[in-house]
């Protein structure tokens, strides 16, 4: 059994993916295995991988290939990833990042001397602008990280999977649900490898490049790829409310189902010029209008909610936007301000 299997999912990424494979084939850590998923890239993704894997003849028989014959969409490709690794814990990594050489090592010497389910790090996100340190551990000390599990569940930090090593056994638990869809699958690896983790450790280090492209899936904006995005949160929302149901601890969770679907719902907002997308908006999870102007029994809404609730209603978004990206106007951190669509 290797130590850390290494998943990757890969559809056009011919771009990134030499720097990313360099930083996977020299790790620090010597037992890994590498599982790469192709799904079907139509670019020459899998001729990088095989020219630089090719340099570290070290590293080849750790090197496991899955072909998908038709596009998947990157939830099918990671949970089949995940299925065929084989190693005493796993963590998902994305192509078009980057990440320190060390960090694998890092990651399984912490969470194998504390026994843990999950050991999670910090991370840049980096754009062309700036880079920008970030965390899934807001709230510290994290104690023994039923904490932080909370946290995760709750949405008070980021769902991202690329920090978080987990231990295997977590994805073969009898009640584990897998994503669906093209988008929005780390929402419910969080959840659920959280919910099952009973110890989480911290490391308080930045260890992962998020890099923040503009073409990619996450941050674009065009009209296909937003509804597209907004379907795969909701079926996903949907899979995280089956699981909380079945381990009845709906009710524990709400805080984070709510903000879910805040989630889903705001990720309509570069299509805010339209009055046919403003009244879509309304109409996904039409419960959070209530909410989010009058509150209820357990949220008490706060004049931020009440702002957006307007905005939205007048059609002010595309006017007010820039003004609405301060941490003075947004609900929560994780509140997302986007882009609006021009066309």
């Amino acid at each position: 059994m290797p130590k850390v299997s290494v998943v990757v999912a890969v559809y056009n990424v011919a771009q990134f993916i030499e720097q990313s494979l360099r930083c996977l084939l020299e790790q620090t850590l010597e037992d890994v295995e590498f599982v790469i998923v192709d799904d079907c890239t139509p670019d020459d993704s899998m001729e990088i991988l095989a020219r630089v894997a090719a340099e570290y003849p070290q590293r080849k028989s750790r090197l496991k290939i899955i072909r998908h014959d038709v596009n998947q969409g990157v939830a099918v490709t990671k949970n089949d990833g995940i299925r065929a690794a084989e190693g005493e814990y796993v963590i998902i990594l994305d192509p078009d990042d980057y990440f320190e050489r060390d960090m694998l090592s890092i990651l399984y010497e912490r969470a194998a001397e504390s026994d843990a389910d999950m050991a999670i790090c910090d991370y840049y996100k980096v754009s062309s602008e700036r880079k920008k340190r970030g965390t899934v551990v807001p709230n510290k000390p994290i104690e023994n990280g039923l904490n932080v599990r909370d946290d995760i569940i709750n949405r008070e930090s980021d769902g991202f999977m690329m920090i978080r090593l987990v231990r295997r056994s977590i994805y073969q638990q009898p009640g584990f649900l897998w994503p669906v869809g093209r988008f929005a699958e780390d929402i419910v690896y969080s959840t659920i490898t959280a919910y099952y983790s009973k110890k989480i450790v911290y490391v308080d280090q930045p260890l992962y490049y998020y890099v923040q492209h503009q073409g990619s899936l996450v941050h674009g904006f065009t009209e296909e790829k937003t509804l597209m995005i907004v379907e795969s949160l909701m079926a996903n929302i949907d899979i995280i409310i089956q699981f909380l149901k079945n381990e009845g601890c709906e009710d524990k969770y709400w805080l984070g189902i709510l903000r879910q679907k805040l989630r889903a719902r705001n990720r309509l907002l570069p299509l805010a010029r339209s009055r046919k997308y403003r009244k879509m908006w309304f109409r996904i999870y039409p419960e959070l209008n209530k909410i989010l102007f009058w509150g209820d029994e357990k949220y008490h809404s706060s004049y931020k909610e009440k702002l957006w609730f307007f905005v939205m209603y007048f059609g002010l978004y595309a006017k007010l936007r820039n003004r609405l990206s301060k941490p003075k106007y947004r609900p929560w951190p994780q509140w997302s301000v986007w882009p609006v669509n021009n066309k």
